[in-house]
């Protein structure tokens, strides 16, 4: 119980360090653009992207959808390692 906890609390914590100190950086895209820009400007794409979402807010949406995914397979893991542990156990 203490380890989930302090997990948790340590999880918490980075995801709040990281969204304060990440709020000022430029993304990736951003510094590829001007990257490209003052080196070649005369950049001609080899291909381009199949959809784009709609927006920033399909752009959100999407991300959001990852993460949750992400932790509910994250969760499904830890899950079954602590009943594999409980069945040792038993």
């Amino acid at each position: 119980m203490r380890r989930a906890l302090l997990f948790g609390v340590v999880v918490a914590l980075t995801v709040l360090l990281l969204a304060t100190l990440a709020s000022g950086l430029p993304g990736t895209d951003q510094q590829a653009a001007a990257a490209v820009e003052e080196r070649a400007p005369t950049y001609d794409p080899w291909i381009s992207p199949v959809w784009t979402p709609p927006g920033s807010l399909g752009e959100s949406l999407l991300f959001a959808a990852q993460g949750g995914l992400g932790a509910v397979l994250l969760g499904y893991y830890l899950t079954r390692l602590r009943e594999m542990d409980d069945a040792r156990d038993a």
